[in-house]
């Protein structure tokens, strides 16, 4: 949720998909489970991972792969990289951002963020910033691999086409 007011105070909120706390009371029969608690629960992204999209299409239809991410909105790549770096998003890959219909992307699954390793035996570990979006990371040097990376590089977006002052 801190994060989340964060991208707020940004102007960043309409990247990702909403997120609240709610109470839950929650059982699983097959295993004799029950849980009640808080939790963290947020809307459904629309869409599908671009993962999906890609890996659905790939084998069958190029030109519309290319077609849709030639459609991306220019604003939304040039934001999910300035949130991804603000933010220090370790994860950002190809599942965890999702697009519509109408090309319009979405990102979920920031636990990675703001220097947090989540899993790892120390949550004092610094994790570095890597994603789709930003040149340089690991992330974007898988997507370089594909050939896709200069539909997700912000500098290829950038109004005008350049970056800097």
């Amino acid at each position: 949720l801190a994060l989340r007011r964060l991208a707020t105070r940004c102007g960043l909120q309409h990247l990702g998909v909403d997120t609240w706390v709610e109470r839950v009371d929650a059982a699983v029969p097959a295993l004799n489970v029950r849980a009640r608690g808080t939790a963290l629960v947020s809307e459904a992204a629309p869409g599908v991972s671009l993962n999906h999209f890609l890996n659905d299409n790939l084998a069958t239809d190029m030109q519309f792969i290319r077609e849709m991410l030639e459609r991306i909105d220019h604003k939304q790549v040039v934001a999910l990289a300035l949130h991804d770096l603000l933010f220090s998003e370790g994860d950002r890959h190809g599942g965890n951002v999702h697009i519509d219909e109408r090309a319009n992307l979405k990102m979920i699954d920031n636990d990675n963020a703001l220097g947090f390793r989540y899993g790892s035996q120390s949550w004092n570990e610094p994790r570095a910033v890597d994603s789709i979006f930003l040149p340089g990371s690991q992330r974007f040097s898988q997507l370089a691999k594909g050939r896709l990376s200069r539909l997700m590089d912000y500098r290829c977006h950038a109004l005008g086409g350049e970056v800097g002052t």
